[in-house]
């Protein structure tokens, strides 16, 4: 791709004010989506061009021909999507690069290969990264005898408690856990239906759930020239319905566990063939044994912590290797310190924490200074839907 001078910001919130702000540092037009009942934001006020997206709110940020149709409007040279909506969709990366417009992100061929779990995993396996004890499901489980071939399979070879999971899910939806062999049949028709709707695959991973496990993050950039560098380890195991809500980085791991971590994922996105950021994630037991969970081919909430440790600007370096641009120069961070996110979410805590919309009347953060970072898309009056 050559150099972006024209850039959409097709996502809303903190991380189009996120984008938007490294894009105008590096001297790039910045042009801002936003939905139809929602002209009032941040990113809308920072960015060079606000544009409306000629779609309903409720599927706006997923349009795939919106987006397309305001980056020709607009002469924009690429596509940024945030994170969430469109940043691991295969389908739209492959319309960007027939349309001869840029992606900020993998190529679409990664992009299937990472969204879907099991082929992930057979990576993985390929090259000897742990996984946990599993199968995929992908025939029907209707008749007696389909149900009980798949109670006898989760019990010979997994064992409970077990996950359930979408194979092509994410964000923390589209998972169960099943105690006991007598709610299982229940628990894969629940995400199997929940994944269709969600994610179009009805397609199943069944694993062994692993009690207290540690949720650990490596962070990898790669180059178009085939070179791969890890960046960091980051801790998410404090988490609310499968969703993170606290993380730290560096991750608190014996030195030479932090190093196979690392070597394991920067191996695993070199033979992805992967261009850009990406986190590879694993659990770990209480005994310290890792196993491969997923990959996100993108930018993710929580890269503000391998900043702060860093020095490091990830949305920058983004822009610079979908741009084409090589690791040749780039050098090892070195670690910082230690650094911790916390995440603040419109919930209600008298109704378990369910989320809570409404408009914002008042807002007030500590300022930025060397010890504090506060990224948000807040403005009064800003709807939070």
């Amino acid at each position: 791709m050559s150099p972006i001078r024209r850039l959409l910001i097709f996502n809303r919130g903190e991380i189009a004010v996120r984008i938007i702000r490294t894009a105008k540092k590096m001297g790039i037009f910045t042009v801002a989506a936003y939905a139809p009942d929602e002209p009032l934001s941040l990113a809308t006020e920072i960015a060079d061009l606000s544009v409306r997206i000629d779609s309903e709110m409720k599927q706006a940020y997923m349009d795939i021909d919106a987006a397309i149709n305001l980056a020709k409007r607009h002469a924009a040279d690429a596509i940024h999507p945030g994170y969430g909506y469109l940043s691991e969709n295969a389908e739209f990366a492959m319309r960007l690069r027939e349309q001869k417009i840029g992606f900020i992100g993998p190529s679409p061929e990664v992009l299937s290969l990472f969204g879907d779990k099991g082929r992930a995993k057979d990576l993985a396996k390929n090259l000897g990264l742990p996984l946990l004890p599993g199968f995929e499901l992908t025939e029907p489980f209707e008749s007696e005898s389909q149900k009980r071939d798949l109670r006898l399979q989760a019990t010979k070879s997994v064992g409970f408690p077990l996950m359930v999971k979408a194979s092509g899910g994410g964000g923390g939806r589209g998972i169960r856990r099943v105690e006991s062999e007598a709610g299982l049949i229940e628990a894969c028709a629940t995400v199997s239906k929940e994944a269709q709707i969600a994610f179009g695959s009805s397609g199943l991973i069944v694993e062994r759930a692993i009690d207290e496990a540690r949720h650990i993050e490596v962070q990898v950039i790669a180059d178009t020239q085939g070179r791969a560098m890890s960046i960091g380890t980051r801790e998410c195991s404090v988490q609310r319905r499968r969703q993170k809500i606290i993380e730290e980085a560096p991750a608190e791991l014996p030195e030479k566990l932090s190093q196979v971590l690392s070597g394991q994922a920067q191996t695993l996105i070199l033979k992805s063939g992967l261009t850009g950021l990406a986190t590879v994630e694993f659990l770990l037991d209480t005994n310290d044994q890792h196993y491969f969970l997923e990959v996100n081919p993108r930018l993710q909430v929580e890269h503000t912590v391998t900043e702060a440790i860093t020095g490091l600007d990830l949305v920058e370096w983004q822009i610079r290797l979908a741009s084409g641009e090589s690791l040749t120069e780039f050098s090892p961070p070195q670690n910082l310190g230690y650094a911790i996110e916390c995440r603040l979410n419109a919930e209600n805590p008298e109704q378990g924490f369910l989320p809570s919309t409404g408009f914002v009347r008042h807002f007030s953060f500590p300022q930025d200074d060397a010890q504090i970072r506060v990224d948000h898309g807040l403005v009064k009056g800003f709807s939070v839907q």
